[in-house]
């Protein structure tokens, strides 16, 4: 258990962590370790290929230039060299090739500064021999994870350069997004207030699923189903860009306002999934349903008996042709 009084004491394990042989390797460890330093002490354990010395290959050959061990900032690293671990080549043979090597420097680390915890990025091999290390040394273990939500989505990192460039790129589309939601919202929230046509429309909303207009109130510009979709992005972009500025920036919010963090954790991926959802229907809608529609949101106009079959209200208030009071349903 941690000493009251002294700073947390915080073993890293990282496959990942950049090196001089790979400085773009696993930013992401780095900034975490970074932030983490700020109240505990860190050390990096960071599993090295060894090299032969006469091999040539500067593909290989590059992980000679790694030093042993080497302090940044305020954490120290070090680097003990360990068969295997070349890239991805034998990533499934990596945990227990490095286990040995590992075993021994933490237990000497250990004997020295007593860890309290031990924090490995990615199930495999690191969270592996983590666990491994924290069953041997008496030491709670906590893994974490970074991937996108689903193998199918691992193409993305494929199209942008790689795991490290999507995981930089992320936070700044989401900053390209709010803009996005914000200029929506200027655009049109003076036209989404609800109104009782709308509160009639939701009433008899089954016809207008069942695609059949003709039996639903006549509507305005928008109606209640348009403005639930505004209201749906605006609300889960304020959402996103809360929560991801937490995310991103966690080392800027106090130890004392913790909780935020947790609950970020949680909000970000329900307000991704909600937001991607609205989205799926937008342009079901859009290409499937109406016709007509896709036109009308790239072109921005649409014809008059578009207008006339899906928007009456709005229709009769262009074109001056009043509504009978027949066809308007409460």
């Amino acid at each position: 258990m941690p000493v009251v009084g002294r700073r947390l004491r915080v073993l890293v394990l990282s496959w990942n962590y950049p090196t001089e042989a790979a400085p773009q390797r696993g930013l992401w460890v780095e900034r975490m370790c970074d932030a983490a330093a700020q109240d505990a002490d860190v050390s990096v354990i960071v599993p090295t290929p060894w090299v032969p010395p006469f091999v040539p290959m500067q593909s290989v050959a590059r992980f000679r230039r790694i030093p042993r061990q080497e302090r940044r900032s305020a954490i120290e690293v070090y680097f003990p060299r360990v068969p295997g671990s070349i890239e991805f080549h034998t990533h499934g043979l990596d945990a227990r090739l490095a286990l040995p090597r590992v075993l021994a420097l933490a237990r000497h680390l250990h004997r020295e500064r007593c860890f309290d915890l031990i924090h490995a990025h990615f199930i495999s091999p690191d969270g592996v021999v983590a666990s491994r290390l924290g069953r041997e040394l008496g030491v709670p273990v906590m893994t974490s994870e970074h991937a996108f939500w689903t193998p199918w989505l691992y193409w993305l990192a494929f199209v942008l350069g790689g795991a490290t460039i999507s995981r930089e790129l992320h936070p700044w589309i989401g900053l390209i997004f709010t803009v996005a939601v914000v200029m929506m919202y200027f655009m049109w929230a003076f036209e989404m207030h609800t109104t009782e046509n709308d509160r009639a429309w939701m009433r008899e909303v089954k016809h207008y699923i069942q695609n059949e207009d003709e039996k639903t109130p006549p509507q305005d510009r928008f109606n209640a189903g348009q403005k639930s979709l505004f209201w749906g992005f605006v609300i889960c972009g304020i959402l996103l860009l809360l929560s991801g500025l937490i995310l991103w920036l966690p080392q800027y919010v106090p130890w004392s306002l913790r909780y935020l963090r947790y609950i970020a954790v949680l909000v970000h991926p329900a307000a991704a999934l909600i937001t991607i959802g609205l989205f799926m229907i937008h342009l079901y809608m859009g290409l499937a349903i109406e016709e007509g529609a896709l036109h009308s949101m790239v072109g921005g106009d649409v014809s008059r008996s578009w207008a006339k079959e899906f928007h009456r209200l709005w229709h009769d208030k262009v074109v001056g042709e009043p509504a009978a009071k027949s066809e308007v349903r409460k």
